[in-house]
């Protein structure tokens, strides 16, 4: 379940997914944004460090709780994912949305750490998130 961009990435995705057997009849084509690419603004702080501000979300990114396809989660013996899913605090609503109708509809969640301390803002907001769910 996810979201590509209506692009040749996003169509090569789910092209490599069918061909390994991947159901991807939940992965969401989107014309409004592009696959793995994100626009981000660089500013300076009054401290002189560069900050990065999103400006547009990859469309990996940008599947909201309403897109969820609620009959793949209904079939769907495990829920996977791991916490680079956090990253976005946009998609992290959409996520617990998906992990507690997964929960309810007998799933198992897997929870895969695969955790890339430089993604984060903190540790400490890293153990709030994985403590969440």
């Amino acid at each position: 379940m996810g979201k590509v961009g209506d692009d040749e990435l996003g169509e090569e995705l789910v092209l490599m997914m069918n061909k390994e057997r991947v159901q991807t009849r939940a992965v969401k084509f989107d014309d409004n944004v592009k696959t793995a690419c994100s626009l981000m603004k660089v500013k300076f702080g009054d401290d002189g460090k560069m900050r990065m501000e999103m400006v547009k979300e990859a469309a990996e990114d940008s599947l909201h709780s309403s897109e969820l396809n609620l009959s793949v989660l209904k079939e769907a013996r495990m829920f996977h994912f791991n916490s680079e899913a956090l990253t976005s605090p946009s998609l992290q609503s959409t996520l617990f949305k998906a992990i507690r109708l997964s929960k309810k509809f007998g799933g198992l969640i897997f929870f895969d750490l695969n955790l890339p301390l430089p993604l984060w803002k903190s540790h400490d907001e890293t153990r709030e998130l994985s403590r969440k769910q």
